[in-house]
């Protein structure tokens, strides 16, 4: 759905469907995560030109999709940002500096200076509630993810409460 949106904003708000399932259609099994990120970082250049993802094969557990959409005629920004479920929160930038990033894409995980590895709460405390501009709302989709912790009661409140916390 990010990239939808990403995509949809990308061209000023105009829906060519022809131009969008060529550039988006359901990620090729063969196709490597790295290439793909590469590939939908430049289909969405110059919006989204801080894409914070790595991925090899199928581990969940060292993965990254952090993306940063802008498009500053109509002031839209998106932020996407990926936890597998109960596994943590990565992030190989330091939040602070996040909007003065100028390099396209980190996809080299000899590259990466911060990796943070945080769950829901300390993701949002420490991470999104320092973003500026800090985002408007939030949206949680689970996803395929069996193991989501979205679903547990004590996590949800928690999560409300963090939000809050930082005015979101």
């Amino acid at each position: 759905q990010y990239l939808d949106l990403a995509f949809f904003l990308s061209r000023n708000g105009t829906w060519d469907r022809e131009d969008h399932d060529e550039h988006f259609e359901i990620k090729d099994e063969n196709m490597p995560w790295n290439s793909f990120f590469t590939f939908t970082d430049e289909v969405l250049s110059p919006f989204e030109n801080l894409c914070d993802c790595s991925r090899f094969g199928k581990n969940k557990d060292t993965a990254r999709e952090n993306r940063y959409f802008y498009e500053p005629q109509n002031n839209n920004r998106l932020t996407y940002l990926l936890k597998f479920g109960h596994r943590p929160f990565r992030s190989s930038w330091d939040v602070s500096y996040i909007n003065e990033h100028s390099d396209s894409l980190v996809n080299d995980p000899q590259n990466v200076d911060i990796a943070q590895t945080l769950n829901w709460t300390e993701a949002i405390e420490d991470f999104v509630c320092k973003m500026m501009p800090r985002p408007a709302f939030f949206v949680f989709n689970s996803g395929l993810w069996a193991d989501d912790e979205l679903v547990e009661v004590d996590v949800q409140t928690k999560i409300v409460q963090s939000l809050s916390n930082c005015n979101i």
